[in-house]
């Protein structure tokens, strides 16, 4: 699959959309960078059987698909930040480009690099005098409302 990829082109497009997941955190904001990396344009091929057989992004609903199943010619839409979902989903669990590095990897080498992993040694964590593990503090006299003593 990614020889045909690599010979239709698609990873250079795909590598681009691999990069916004990197350098973007907000969602719309990838879900906007995505759809203007789709840019306006679309694909369709023959299909004998069932199956994806185009798609195009000239509409404002979305990408719109087009297939056919056993009830005959389909279309529909799926959103932008749809899309960003999904190959965020592709991206966290090594699917969308297989030879590149999945996000949490990328963390974890940021993490070895920064000193932020904690170590493996096992402390006891002191607790304050007169509390025991399954004690709750006293809630401050601030959160008892005025009306709450009128109650009373």
């Amino acid at each position: 699959m990614q020889t045909l990829l690599r010979e239709t082109g698609f990873t250079e497009g795909m590598t681009r959309v691999y990069k916004i997941f990197e350098e973007i955190a907000e969602p719309s904001e990838r879900a906007k960078r995505i759809k203007k990396e789709y840019g306006q344009g679309g694909a369709s091929w023959p299909l004998e059987g069932y199956g994806l057989h185009g798609y195009d992004s000239f509409h404002a609903k979305g990408l719109r698909l087009q297939w056919r199943d056993a009830e005959g010619e389909k279309e529909g839409y799926i959103s932008w930040s749809a899309v960003e979902r999904e190959i965020g989903a592709l991206i966290l669990t090594g699917e969308y480009l297989p030879e590149q590095k999945k996000l949490d990897e990328h963390a974890i080498e940021d993490a070895f690099e920064k000193d932020e992993i904690m170590d493996g040694e096992f402390r006891e964590v002191e607790t304050e005098e007169g509390l025991d593990a399954f004690a709750i503090p006293d809630e401050p006299e601030s959160y008892h409302s005025a009306k709450r003593n009128e109650a009373c």
